[in-house]
């Protein structure tokens, strides 16, 4: 995300589901100071770790359509056309 960066959302498309929104954190200026990060790991087998924290999961199969979608409130007044962009890793 770059400046003016709101929200992330990655969204199963396929499924019909949200993955993850992510809100950011900005000045009054509108830089941003943080962005959450989530980090989607597939859960090991619930018997190898009984009573233990285990990671957040989600399961993607290939095909299957996934939308990643970036909110921007650009407060200056003008265009900023190389101001946005949202990505998601994995």
């Amino acid at each position: 995300m770059h400046d003016y960066g709101r929200r992330l959302v990655l969204e199963n498309v396929t499924r019909e589901e949200t993955i993850a929104t992510l809100d950011s954190s900005l000045d009054p200026q509108g830089r941003i100071l943080s962005m959450p990060i989530k980090t989607l790991l597939t859960p090991p087998a619930p018997h190898k770790n009984a009573g233990k924290a285990q990671p957040e999961g989600y399961k993607l199969d290939r095909g299957k359509l996934v939308r990643v979608t970036a909110t921007y409130e650009n407060t200056t007044g003008h265009s900023l056309p190389e101001g946005a962009m949202g990505i998601v890793v994995g």
